[in-house]
């Protein structure tokens, strides 16, 4: 539930000139997504 609220953060209008902060957030949420879309499923 918390990356699909993220997910849409990221979509909005990005600013005028977005923060060095900013953008390092973004880099690392899409990192983190894709890990864990890629990750292969856990079984017992």
């Amino acid at each position: 539930m918390t990356a699909v609220d993220r997910v849409e953060v990221y979509h909005r209008r990005p600013p005028a000139s977005p923060s060095v902060a900013g953008e390092a957030a973004r880099r690392w949420a899409i990192t983190f997504l894709t890990a864990a879309m890629s990750a292969p499923p856990t079984g017992n």
